[in-house]
């Protein structure tokens, strides 16, 4: 967590504290789980599901082989067509 804040940060060039990092992301998880677990409004869970995918996207693109990716995707086609999603 504390590398890939730091990378984020340098890239936008924001200057921002740990301690702030960290109490911006404890307020993102928290409000993360009430929205999904519990009650909250619908674009806000769409938007959390939306950043909380682009995340592990991102992770996956820097940290696993390409070959990973393009497996990935096939597999969600193939999950969706099986699923009846189109």
């Amino acid at each position: 967590m504390r590398q890939r804040g730091r990378d984020v940060l340098l890239h936008y060039n924001v200057p921002m504290d740990y301690m702030t990092l960290a109490m911006c992301a404890w307020n993102y998880v928290v409000v993360a789980m009430i929205c999904m677990f519990w009650r909250g409004p619908l674009r806000l869970q769409q938007a959390v599901l939306i950043v909380t995918s682009a995340l592990v996207s991102l992770i996956i693109l820097k940290y696993f082989p390409e070959w990973t990716t393009w497996l990935l995707l096939a597999a969600l086609c193939l999950w969706g067509e099986s699923q009846g999603l189109k």
